[in-house]
């Protein structure tokens, strides 16, 4: 199957960022056409990227899952959103997806469909959002506001996802283990100087796509491409060598969500409260199935997806546990179909069709 996009849109534009999504259209003889004409509705499921909230790109997603979604007759839509450090958390990947969300429901996808002649339209009940680490925090940020409660998504009249699949988010933010000492991560760290970090910092307008020249080998091991210190460094290797070493230095919270001044103040749990889905968890939060590699290398499910999981199924949220024995994290980027990997991914959408169908 060709997974180019059917083509790209750019659904936010702000501060000269203009924001795109890549967007799937599922082969159009497999839908049933309504006998009055009207445009067929169908589902629509989220992939976001992950990428540590640094760096990502939706060519990252996994090919398997976009390629089951369209024969499931599925649009697909494959977001970028605006990259830390310049933008924190909540305002950039967080955000910008709820912006998506928001525009999706708003009808103008919709519209974008119909003046390109495709004769689809959104199913607003039947909408999936998954993403991979950072790209599955951010569509689990889909069914809170960050107020310690709240059932609303970015307004209170634009209802969740019909469901979520989570795969290895950073989540549990007050856990000590995010403070704690850690092993050291198995990686090939590239220098960083200083001229780098002022690159980072410099960027305009902030990247919303960044490609991760990062591929895990068959142990499971992040490999980087090596770098000259010799060489002059572009915007791309010079964030390359930020992420990679605020990641392995275990700074990924403090820079992507730093306390600003007037925040001192406050409590971890308060500090976290806008942007951990654990610290907002309600009784209408919409079916989540959770997928995580039990030998995740990088976050633990035993510190991130258990403990949401169990807080979610106290207030009697419906849930699903998906674990890959051997998988490691970013283990989606290998996976192909027909892999053992790939049948137990397949367990969780089987899961989320049969919650957006009723069965």
């Amino acid at each position: 199957m060709d997974l180019k996009p059917t083509f790209s849109f750019v659904y936010k534009e702000i501060d000269d960022s203009r924001i795109l999504t890549d967007v799937f259209i599922p082969p159009l003889d497999s839908i049933r056409q309504p006998p009055n004409g009207d445009p067929a509705k169908v589902p629509v499921i989220y992939v976001v990227h992950g990428g540590g909230w640094l760096m990502g790109h939706p060519d990252m997603n996994p090919t398997a899952q976009i390629e089951d979604s369209l024969e499931r007759g599925w649009i697909v839509l494959a977001p970028d959103h605006r990259l830390c450090p310049q933008v924190n958390i909540l305002e950039g990947p967080m955000g910008d997806i709820r912006s998506l969300h928001a525009w999706v429901h708003s009808g103008a996808f919709d519209t974008e469909l119909n003046d390109r002649g495709i004769p689809l339209a959104v199913a607003k009940d039947k909408i999936i959002a998954t993403g991979s680490a950072s790209g599955g925090h951010a569509c689990l940020g889909l069914a809170f506001a960050g107020d310690g409660g709240s059932e609303t998504t970015s307004t209170s009249t634009i209802p969740p996802p019909a469901a979520i699949i989570d795969l290895y988010a950073p989540k549990n933010f007050t856990h000590p283990w995010w403070t704690g000492s850690r092993d050291k991560l198995d990686v090939n760290v590239p220098p960083l100087t200083a001229e780098m970090e002022r690159l980072v910092f410099s960027e305009h307008p902030i990247p919303s796509r960044v490609d991760l020249p990062a591929k895990p080998d068959r142990g499971g091991k992040i490999v980087l491409p090596e770098v000259d210190p010799a060489e002059k460094p572009s915007f791309v290797s010079a964030r390359v060598s930020y992420a990679t070493n605020v990641i392995t230095e275990h700074r990924l919270l403090d820079v992507c969500w730093p306390r600003q001044l007037d925040r001192q103040h406050l409590s971890a749990t308060e500090h976290y409260r806008p942007i951990d889905p654990i610290l907002n968890v309600h009784p209408n939060w919409p079916p989540t199935c959770f997928v995580h590699g039990i030998d995740d290398n990088l976050l633990p499910h035993t510190v991130t997806t258990e403990p949401l999981m169990s807080a979610l199924e106290a207030q009697g949220v419906r849930c699903k546990f998906v674990g890959i024995e051997g998988g490691k994290h970013m283990f989606v980027m290998s996976m192909t179909r027909g892999s053992r990997e790939w049948e137990r991914m397949k367990e969780a959408m089987d899961w989320v069709a049969g919650i957006i169908y009723g069965e």
